[in-house]
């Protein structure tokens, strides 16, 4: 191998890393201002692929006019990093309050237009730029390969583009390992952007001056049938919906944290990567139609068969390995490739076989069918989040891109005129295919006696209702993290009865998070409530939560309550509401991009929705994170908030909760007021009905007993918090709650039981208590 073209391996792999890294801070830095739902994140994608369309097509359209294809390919990379640079002082500009109108359109098909006409306006230059890479570099490729090795084109070509996608796997490491921690979300772009100027002058090393290409003898234009046409579409479209199935998959047995979603997306890549590879290999004994063909149909029977895998090594139980978090992180990552790589491998190898089937392919052939792949893919994509998931469920949504390649498969094999020959290969896909359909994703653990109530397949994973013989009904997401419970109903409602207790006249509330509905209930019980509004982020929690409303007055039927899906950060950030309280829930401190609902910035924002006097609650769940997250949170809280009172939410260390009380004044209790007001809520009796041996049995739930007197009250006040650490905060730059919550939990060092005893000595006991 020429040292030039070893040099421009190396420099497309290292682009394909910083293309990876752009992508996730782009991505990121975009949904703070839209919102981190699963809309938002399709509209991203779709705008950020979009660019790269654009720019494989119109690259490769100029490589017929131009023969200098590093200078071009250096000049691409030059213009993605000046524009990296400007995305954030762009999006920083764009948030006012008159472009904010427009991005929060109240009809939704015309907010999701706008939105991504915003994106594609933003991040064009630079997506457009990267998708240019591609056909600049595989028209010197094809030099190389041609003039020095006298070897196909496409081979060549096709060694780049796997050495580009390998390199993506690695930007996905780099990213979630370090850039984030070390240089925070727009600092990892910024040195993205370093990493694409030392591309740019390493293509103009290459070759210094001109930069010769083929001028020689031309080849006679190259047609694309329409039958090329469907499987570059069906293949784009294909992998990128089995991306999105393959993490939802994973997500029923993960921590659903970024390194989990990262572990996935490794495993994908590489196994793409891999898919690559192989096709210069396989074209030694196949045809590029049959490893088309037989890809398809492999890649059609491998889709079931992975599932079968899957259930085999994960019985649906969370993915839970002894030893370090690397180790863990590692057994996750190769348990992923076991299970993701024979499909994709399979069918990573039909874009590059079609690129094979042309031997002295040109560069704008290149651009042409990258950009349709491309465009596929968004389709794809946006169909298995948006319809399949939530309409067909994860079952048939494989089986459904299975026969998809079946039939691809037995028509390329046609094509061929050797479909006969491979009989064998459709009755066992049509065998693995009828087993697949009868195996339901469920959970398996025979220890786990469930009754299932209802279930909905949602953008979010699967929400639930079941019946459980202890807790009674259940909320889940993603089989294995609870919601909330019938029998937690006394806990929840104490969310709410706390901070609107600690409120002089609370009229106008707002709770960020619905679960099961009991919290917001709680708050119909105080008289001075004017209007409640909460805010949900899944719909199809909306609906599961109707099935835990025993009361006649609930939020579903009260005149005061109104219920908004959006995500809860967002909708603060684009109303102009003032409210006397606002009470956050208990979100799940390691979960994917939660850790933005525990930001200064976050809270900032909602301190410009209080009204004067009011109060902000910040519901902790302790037992889910280590005391270096709590006080990270905690230190942010009070950068914000200068007052800020801790209060427990119950008196048990198995489970407990914490509330941060932050306010922008000083505030003392009314003590009289609160006392009839104790004596309201103690007054109020509930009749409860449940089910027993086939009989409705009715009984009288006694009040909680923290708000029958004062005394009892005041016993869940802790004390006053005082900054500790400024220079460890969680912010939106550096969002380390999210990065540290899933070691913490791995380690098992969260803050319950002994650990929550030996803390409450050290840290808790010690806080000031003022007389309220």
């Amino acid at each position: 191998m020429p040292k030039q073209t070893f040099t421009a391996y190396l420099v497309f792999f290292i682009s394909g890393a910083t293309g990876l890294i752009y992508e996730i801070s782009w991505a990121r830095q975009i949904g703070l201002l839209f919102g981190h739902t699963a809309q938002a994140a399709g509209v991203v994608l779709a705008a950020y692929f979009l660019g790269l369309a654009i720019g494989y097509w119109a690259a490769g359209e100029y490589t017929k006019k131009s023969k200098k294809a590093l200078r071009n390919y250096a000049l691409a990379e030059l213009i993605v990093g000046f524009w990296s640079l400007s995305i954030p002082l762009l999006l920083m500009l764009n948030q006012n309050a008159f472009i904010l109108s427009f991005l929060n359109h109240p009809t939704p098909f015309l907010q999701t237009i706008i939105r991504i006409g915003f994106v594609i306006a933003i991040l064009l230059p630079g997506t457009v730029a990267l998708g240019a890479t591609l056909p600049f570099m595989a028209q010197f490729i094809s030099y190389q390969f041609t003039f020095h090795q006298k070897k196909s084109q496409s081979k060549g070509i096709i060694k780049a583009y796997a050495y580009n996608t390998l390199g993506a796997f690695f930007g996905v490491v780099l990213m979630n390992t370090f850039l984030i921690h070390r240089l925070g979300v727009v600092g990892s772009s910024y040195a993205a952007a370093l990493l694409s100027f030392f591309c740019a002058v390493s293509a103009l090393v290459i070759f210094p001056g001109e930069v010769r290409t083929i001028t020689e003898e031309k080849s006679s234009p190259q047609k694309i049938t329409l039958l090329i046409y469907s499987v570059v579409f069906i293949s784009g479209c294909g992998i990128l919906g089995l991306e999105v199935l393959y993490t939802q998959l994973f997500a029923l047995v993960s921590q659903n944290s970024t390194y989990n979603f990262s572990v996935v997306l490794g495993a994908f890549l590489v196994s793409l990567a891999l898919g690559s590879f192989a096709v210069p290999l396989l074209r030694s004994s196949l045809s590029s139609s049959s490893i088309i063909s037989l890809a398809c149909l492999g890649g059609a029977i491998a889709i079931p068969l992975s599932e079968i895998v899957f259930r085999y090594l994960t019985n649906f139980a969370l993915l839970e390995t002894k030893g370090s978090f690397v180790f863990y992180l590692g057994s996750n990552f190769f348990i992923a490739l076991f299970v993701i790589l024979p499909p994709v491998a399979l069918l990573a190898t039909v874009l590059p076989a079609t690129w094979a089937l042309y031997k002295n392919i040109s560069a704008d052939l290149i651009g042409k069918l990258s950009a349709l792949n491309t465009i596929a893919a968004v389709v794809g994509a946006i169909a298995s989040s948006f319809l399949m998931i939530p309409f067909l469920g994860l079952e048939i949504s494989f089986a459904l891109l299975s026969l998809l390649y079946l039939i691809f498969g037995i028509t390329f094999l046609y094509h061929e005129k050797k479909w006969t020959h491979f009989s064998w290969q459709i009755c066992l896909y049509l065998f693995l295919f009828a087993f697949f359909l009868v195996l339901p994703l469920s959970q398996n653990n025979s220890d786990q006696q469930y009754e299932k109530v209802k279930k909905w397949n949602s953008a979010y994973g699967p929400i639930e209702v079941r019946q459980s013989p202890e807790d009674g009904l259940e909320m889940t997401q993603n089989l294995h993290y609870t919601l909330g419970s019938s029998k937690a109903e006394t806990r929840e409602k104490r969310q709410a009865h706390i901070p609107l207790l600690l409120h002089p006249n609370p009229k106008t509330i707002v709770f960020l998070g619905l679960g099961t509905g009991a919290t917001a209930n709680g708050a119909l019980s105080h008289k001075q409530v004017q209007q409640i509004e909460v805010v949900e982020l899944i719909p199809e929690v909306i609906e599961a939560a109707k099935f835990f409303q025993k009361e006649k007055n609930n939020i579903f039927n009260s005149p005061l309550a109104h219920i908004i899906i959006n995500d809860a950060r967002h909708y603060l950030y684009q109303s102009r509401k003032k409210y006397d309280v606002i009470v956050s829930d208990l979100f799940v401190p390691w979960h994917s991009q939660t850790g933005y609902l525990y930001t200064v910035e976050h809270y900032k924002t909602a301190k410009k929705r209080l009204a004067p006097q009011g109060i902000f609650c910040q519901w902790l769940p302790l037992y889910q994170m280590s005391s270096q997250e709590f006080e990270i949170i905690a230190n942010s809280f009070i950068t914000v908030f200068p007052h800020v009172s801790l209060w427990r939410g119950e008196e048990n260390n198995s489970s407990p909760l914490l509330a941060l009380i932050g306010s922008e004044h000083s505030w003392k209790i009314n003590l009289p007021q609160l006392k009839k007001r104790l004596q309201k809520l103690a007054s109020l009796k509930r009749q409860v009905q449940v089910k027993f041996r086939q009989k409705n049995i009715r009984f009288l739930l006694p009040p909680d007993k923290f708000f029958t007197k004062l005394d009892h009250f005041f016993s869940l006040y802790t004390g006053e918090w005082v900054l500790q650490n400024p220079h460890q905060l969680n912010t939106d730059e550096f969002p380390r709650v999210e990065f540290l919550a899933p070691i913490s939990q791995h380690q098992q060092n969260l803050l319950y039981d002994d650990n929550l005893d030996q803390y409450y000595r050290e840290v808790f006991a010690r806080l000031h208590r003022k007389e309220l």
